[in-house]
């Protein structure tokens, strides 16, 4: 087959038009869903993070989704959470932030001893990790406090937009539960 430039450019135009549609949502909806815990701040749900989908799109290692009691955030269904191992990880779809992203938030718990417990959380840009904050999950549903993941994002320019994951690790001596994890965009209120 011959390249002609039209060819060439009918090619990267469908290339351009893939990616675009690839590209996450930027303005996703968002609620005041921890007004319940003197948290007024919207948040938005980071995608499928409820885990009702059984955790579809992410990609988990020493995880899975499993059937357990409600965490405390109300949701009418909120029958699933993400169970990590020791040593397993979770990470999830992609989602597009900006520089007013600040932090996210979640539910952890250990279904068995909270001794030695651990959950690292960060933000993974172009595969590699950054912005690592720590939560010690106790046995009860506890919602963590806001988590700054923010640093990696204050570089960008004003408007820049980029796609970026959460990973959930397991760092811990004993399994892990995770559940309703929510990031604050900081749009405006």
């Amino acid at each position: 087959m011959t390249r002609t430039p039209r060819t060439i450019m009918m090619c990267l135009a469908a290339t351009a038009l893939t990616a675009a549609s690839a590209h996450a949502v930027c303005s996703p909806p968002t609620a005041t869903v921890f007004a319940g815990y003197r948290d007024a701040n919207l948040y938005a749900a980071v995608p499928g993070a409820d885990f009702e989908t059984q955790a579809a799109g992410w990609d988990l290692t020493r995880a899975e989704a499993v059937a357990d009691q409600a965490d405390g955030l109300g949701l009418a269904a909120d029958a699933f959470a993400l169970q990590i191992e020791p040593g397993g990880s979770a990470v999830s779809p992609p989602f597009c932030v900006t520089r007013d992203f600040q932090g996210v938030r979640l539910f952890s718990r250990t279904p068995g001893t909270s001794k030695g417990a651990g959950l690292q959380v960060e933000l993974v840009v172009k595969g590699k990790g950054t912005s690592a904050s720590v939560v010690k999950p106790s046995t009860d549903w506890t919602l963590s406090p806001s988590l700054s993941l923010a640093n990696r994002t204050a570089g960008m320019a004003p408007g820049a937009e980029m796609d970026v994951q959460l990973r959930v690790r397991n760092l811990g001596k004993t399994s892990a539960q995770v559940d309703d994890v929510y990031v604050d965009p900081r749009l405006k209120r």
